[in-house]
């Protein structure tokens, strides 16, 4: 696979900026924030997300704010590329997302019958699950809203998580948290020259 150059903080307010719900908003966050692959982020159901300070109440060992990212396959075949279940810590930015976006999902009509955290907003499948092909759309179209010297791609916002997420930990947490089986592949991720 080809170099990979980072979304830039800028090209990340830029798409902020230009998202007219927080249904993208929180899909941008999850793969600038916590690092998902677009896949993982469209098949990220409601069970999978704990934000709260302490989860044993739903079984869960985990303290703090975080997200399950598990296997999983959608009716239509397409599935999430994870190939080992993980959890993820997330940041205070991913829960004021997701919390708004829960507000603007309860009025999306048919939203209730669909397990995924992300929905189509409008359109002939409106409160169905996005589709893994669709988040190729969506930050193309918010990439070409904002303007931005470039064409910005979902992988470009995991690619910027884990560059940032390098600079505080070791190679081996990054590649747990990014659900890769070597370092190699981890180290490929990472721009040291971006971040300086």
């Amino acid at each position: 696979p080809g170099e990979v150059n980072p979304v830039s903080r800028e090209e990340f307010n830029a798409l902020m900026r230009v998202t007219h719900n927080w249904r993208d908003r929180l899909l941008l966050v999850l793969m600038r924030h916590a690092g998902l692959r677009r896949g993982e982020a469209v098949l990220l159901f409601e069970e999978d997300v704990h934000f709260m300070y302490d989860a044993r109440e739903l079984g869960c060992p985990r303290a703090g704010a975080h997200i399950h990212v598990r296997r999983r396959t959608t009716e239509q075949g397409s599935s999430a590329r994870s190939r080992r279940e993980r959890i993820v810590p997330v940041d205070a930015v991913t829960v004021f997302c997701a919390d708004r976006w829960h507000y603007e999902r309860e009025r999306i009509p048919g939203a209730e019958r669909s397990p995924t955290v992300l929905v189509n907003v409008a359109g002939e499948n409106v409160g169905g699950p996005v589709r893994v092909d669709q988040v190729n759309s969506i930050v193309s179209d918010l990439s070409a809203r904002a303007r931005l010297g470039r064409k910005v791609t979902p992988h470009m916002l995991r690619h910027a998580w884990a560059t940032n997420l390098a600079g505080i930990a070791d190679l081996a947490v990054v590649k747990d948290l990014l659900g890769h089986r070597y370092l190699a592949t981890t180290a490929r991720y990472v721009h040291p020259e971006w971040e300086r």
